[in-house]
């Protein structure tokens, strides 16, 4: 009842390119961890785990990700997780920004989906999403607003407007 041996004999399995057996260890390392919103960060890291086991693989990766689709599709919120971390590694056009859009208005208080969303903005020059998530998220955690702040002032930095990277950097500063 312990994910912690499962998933370092998964890492074990890995490293022997043991992956079927990987696989099946990684999936009882989900089944270990609860949902709860405590979890969400030990969760986060045994998908990211599992994804990158499986597109090393490559045997099962086309299926899962048509089974993490259609489970997505039908509601399923942890198949939309999986899919965040699969086009992470395997991005496509419009992914993982779709996902992870969707994700976001189903999942409204998973802020760490919120700061992927932001990274992926920036990644696509998406400046004005990306500073418009941001100021979500210093309305939401108002804890986080200098972390905010120096953020939006890269980006406006990224965007050549200097003066409006100063605005948010004092803010910060002020924080």
């Amino acid at each position: 009842k312990n994910p912690d041996f499962f998933r370092g004999r998964a890492r074990v399995y890995e490293a022997r390119k043991s992956f079927a057996e990987a696989a099946a260890d990684w999936e009882r390392v989900l089944a270990l961890i609860g949902s709860k919103p405590a979890d969400r960060l030990a969760r986060r890291e045994a998908r990211r785990s599992f994804v990158n086991m499986l597109t090393r693989w490559g045997a099962k990766e086309a299926a899962k990700r048509a089974e993490w689709e259609q489970k997505f599709a039908a509601g399923d919120l942890e198949a939309g997780y999986f899919l965040v971390e699969y086009y992470a590694k395997r991005p496509k056009a419009d992914e993982p920004i779709k996902t992870l859009e969707a994700l976001r208005k189903r999942v409204p208080d998973d802020f760490e989906l919120l700061t992927d969303l932001v990274k992926q903005y920036r990644a696509r020059q998406r400046f004005n999403q990306a500073v418009a998530a941001l100021l979500e998220l210093a309305k939401a955690v108002p804890s986080r607003e200098r972390e905010v702040y120096t953020q939006i002032a890269e980006i406006k930095t990224e965007e050549r407007k200097d003066d409006e990277a100063e605005k948010y950097q004092l803010m910060a500063v002020a924080k």
